[in-house]
């Protein structure tokens, strides 16, 4: 169902106002108080109640604890522009930087000179995306429980003999293998294998996104 729409699943027609109200309170209480205005209050009361009536376990002193880790960003460059973006846990980051550096290669070989769109560039792009998920599915977790080779992935030697071994501008590879292996810290299975769901356990369809503004908007 959409807020302000008809019962169903129809999209709203244009100019339809949605409005968010407890999702307007939480914002606001979060910009009154900063960040004890989530972790503590009548926002964690109610998200822990709500939590704990679904069969969860976390608590108000849990949320009240609770401590972010602060990570040093990733940095690359890309046709002489500096990207800065997220470091592990998330593999966004690395990932984008590993694109990037697949799509320089494929560029240098003449791969989007028929232009956006076409056949050609999909071809390559939609390798490049194949070669970095491979690598995120065996190897990417919380570098707290993982080693995470960063600075491996992101290598140009890496980057440019993944791809010349496996790209063919005239067929699309149907599966490709990691370029690296995991390694556990202590004796913790591949981020992969911790990936799989119990048997019998219904995967979620969705993510969990977090929004941050520093002070400066």
């Amino acid at each position: 169902r959409i807020w302000g729409c008809a019962e169903g699943a129809q999209a709203c027609p244009a100019g339809t106002v949605v409005k968010q109200t407890e999702l307007a309170r939480v914002l606001t209480e979060i910009s009154d108080k900063g960040a004890p205005g989530f972790y503590r209050g009548w926002v964690a009361k109610k998200l822990t109640d709500g939590l704990q009536a679904a069969g969860g376990i976390m608590t108000v002193q849990d949320l009240a604890e609770y401590q972010a880790t602060l990570r040093v960003q990733l940095r690359g460059e890309f046709r002489g522009m500096e990207v800065v973006t997220m470091p592990p846990p998330s593999a966004g980051g690395a990932l984008v930087l590993q694109m990037l550096g697949f799509v320089d290669l494929a560029d240098e070989s003449g791969e989007f000179s028929e232009g956006f769109g076409s056949a050609r560039s999909v071809h390559a792009l939609g390798h490049a995306m194949r070669l970095a998920f491979s690598d995120r599915a065996e190897v990417f977790g919380d570098p707290d429980q993982v080693q995470v080779p960063v600075q491996e992935l992101l290598s140009f030697e890496y980057i440019k003999n993944r791809w010349q071994k496996s790209y063919s501008p005239v067929s699309a590879t149907r599966a490709v293998e990691p370029g690296v292996r995991f390694a556990a810290v202590g004796s913790l299975p591949s981020a992969s294998k911790q990936a799989v769901p119990p048997a019998g356990l219904p995967e979620g369809d969705h993510t969990t996104h977090f929004s941050i503004i520093d002070r400066e908007g």
